[in-house]
């Protein structure tokens, strides 16, 4: 990295306020603006439902309640959601291997069976296995859904048959998908890269359209153009080396989450034309037998729109929902719980040009 041209300054807590039916134990969150508004739409579980917050203020302004049966009925086990407008609402099912469309009203539309989505040989799971989180969004590109997750976590050997990649992208007209990304050299290391530490690829969309992948083992970022099909690699590490390896056995899983670094996701900020790569750094005092997951200290590397390194800062408060971020014109948001079930609560950080 050259001259460090930014760093981050830490705001007091971004918070939303939540009624007595909404839980801030969340999964699935996106953000997306209508009516030059920027809001904020999680899966609230409890209750089958999608609560949508104006950012800005922090205050709900709609609900989206979806059944549990009838033709309407939304299968519970759905995984990941895009909030396109208010008449195209998709839902990724998992078991089923379909994208479902609803509208604002939960009133289903139309449903997409993915086409031509292999079984591994061998083994029960499918390649890619989609997992839809907040950090791996669905999103739609012209007319292709992205649907992101991890190549097979059971077969690592690469059959002729069988196409590589953790991106399927689907095609809304006639629901074939196209496999894309598949692992870097890091990958290629003999040991167990845990599912989402390691395997679970995030990305975000560039203003031109294009995957900016984040690979949680590897230094640099990838981008990927989804018409052309071409990649280009741009470094995009930490500023201390690490080098990071694959658990040895099942025993040593754990001890290779918390010892080693993670590179967790990536944002794009369009407020200040920047992405920040989040990191989790090495934790050496931990319980592998907690039930919940040691909070881990924070770094964020800053890149410019051309994917420069610009900058890197490390968070002081610790966090275990890291995965459950975004950003906004305030500044990137991270969740954390709060010790008050009527809230859901975010560290926010902001760019600062030095």
């Amino acid at each position: 990295m050259g001259k460090q041209l930014y760093t981050m300054v830490e705001l007091p807590h971004k918070v939303f306020l939540l009624d007595d039916s909404t839980t801030q134990i969340v999964n699935h969150i996106q953000t997306y603006e209508r009516n030059d508004s920027q809001l904020l739409a999680l899966y609230n579980e409890p209750i089958n439902n999608i609560c949508i917050f104006d950012v800005k203020s922090g205050k709900e302004i709609q609900k989206i309640q979806f059944q549990k049966e009838g033709p309407n009925a939304l299968d519970p086990n759905f995984c990941g959601f895009l909030i396109h407008n208010k008449d195209s609402i998709f839902m990724y099912h998992t078991w089923l291997w379909q994208l479902d469309l609803f509208n604002e009203k939960g009133e289903l539309q139309k449903k997409y069976k993915i086409k031509d989505y292999p079984l591994e040989s061998g083994c029960s799971f499918r390649r890619p296995d989609i997992l839809p989180y907040s950090d791996t969004p669905i999103k739609k590109v012209d007319n292709y859904i992205i649907l992101q997750g991890q190549g097979c976590n059971v077969c690592d050997s690469q059959s002729n048959q069988i196409p590589e990649g953790v991106t399927l992208l689907l095609n809304l007209k006639d629901s074939l998908v196209r496999h894309e990304n598949g692992y870097p050299e890091i990958y290629n290391q003999k040991g167990i890269w845990q599912t989402f530490a390691y395997r679970v690829v995030p990305y975000d969309l560039s203003p031109q359209g294009e995957m900016v992948i984040n690979y949680p083992a590897d230094d640099s970022i990838r981008v990927f153009n989804i018409h052309t099909k071409k990649t280009q690699c741009y470094f995009a590490g930490y500023s201390k080396p690490y080098t990071i390896h694959p658990a040895r056995s099942e025993k040593e899983v754990d001890r290779s989450i918390m010892e080693q670094v993670q590179y967790t996701s990536i944002y794009y900020d369009k407020w200040n034309q920047l992405y920040y790569r989040l990191l989790t750094l090495p934790l050496s005092d931990y319980d592998v037998n907690e039930k919940s997951a040691p909070k881990r200290n924070l770094a964020v590397i800053i890149l410019d729109k051309y994917f420069q390194k610009v900058g890197e800062y490390n968070i002081k408060e610790p966090s275990n929902r890291f995965s459950r971020a975004f950003v906004s014109s305030e500044g990137l948001h991270i969740n954390i719980l709060s010790d008050n079930d009527d809230y859901l609560t975010f560290i926010t950080v902001k760019p600062k040009k030095l």
